[in-house]
């Protein structure tokens, strides 16, 4: 299943959210069906991500480009 992220900026981060369905669950976050890498879905089915790292540039940049970010379970 593929579900479409939502992501908005706090401070120094990228605060990502997840369907509640995804908690405790293995999901692999992927830009336009291009695969980034594979997170765990914490309690929260929040995950947050720091700006100043690879993969916290690449999201921003996709968010910038209204590039679609999307979760596969």
């Amino acid at each position: 299943m593929e579900f479409v992220i939502d992501m908005y900026p706090s401070k120094g981060k990228l605060n990502l959210v997840f369907p509640s369905i995804c908690i405790g669950k293995d999901v692999i976050l992927a830009v336009n069906g291009s695969p980034l890498t594979q997170l765990t879905v914490g309690k929260t089915s929040e995950i947050s991500v720091a700006k100043n790292t690879e993969i916290g540039k690449m999201l921003m940049e996709a968010h910038h480009k209204g590039d679609t970010i999307t979760a596969l379970l």
